[in-house]
């Protein structure tokens, strides 16, 4: 299950110190939430590489910004190579759900429903930690991926490029 903490009393959120973040212009900076105004709890895996988050009673999404139709961005990226594998959208459910198994849910927009990934193929995502941006209203979730992400059978979704 994944354990989530709140804010410190400073509001500051803790950040897991091995993630970096690459902006527009390559360069690579260590993740700071205490640079994001207003940030809700972290939000992490209690067996993954973070350690030490106080689990809390129910997972209370409602500090996220869903979308009109109650939906958020995900990107999922491998743990440990940082590529890029997939974004897919998730609701409450569908991120409460990835909280509870540790291996990815997603809403589908065209079936409406919600979808567990690599049920079908076998190539579950394991879950290694859930980040959410400054504006909290994308999540980065990190991942063990043993096979294709991408339903083309692709590595990654983004094998196209512009």
């Amino acid at each position: 299950m994944v354990d989530m903490m709140p804010p410190k009393r400073d509001g500051s959120v803790p950040v897991d110190e091995g993630m970096d973040v690459t902006t527009g212009d390559a360069t690579t900076m260590r993740a700071n939430a205490q640079t994001c105004e207003d940030a809700g709890p972290d939000v992490s895996l209690p067996n993954s590489r973070q350690s030490g988050k106080a689990p809390l009673a129910s997972a209370d999404f409602s500090w996220l910004r869903f979308d009109e139709g109650g939906l958020i961005p995900a990107i999922i990226q491998q743990y440990d190579s940082k590529e890029v594998l997939m974004m897919a959208w998730m609701n409450a459910e569908a991120l409460e759900r990835t909280q509870k198994t540790g291996s990815t849910w997603f809403w589908s927009r065209s079936r409406r429903a919600l979808w567990n990934k690599g049920a079908t193929s076998g190539n579950v995502q394991q879950v290694q930690a859930i980040y959410y941006d400054c504006d909290k209203d994308c999540l980065l979730i990190t991942v063990d991926s043993p096979g294709p992400a991408c339903h083309t059978g692709a590595r990654s979704c983004f094998f196209n490029r512009l």
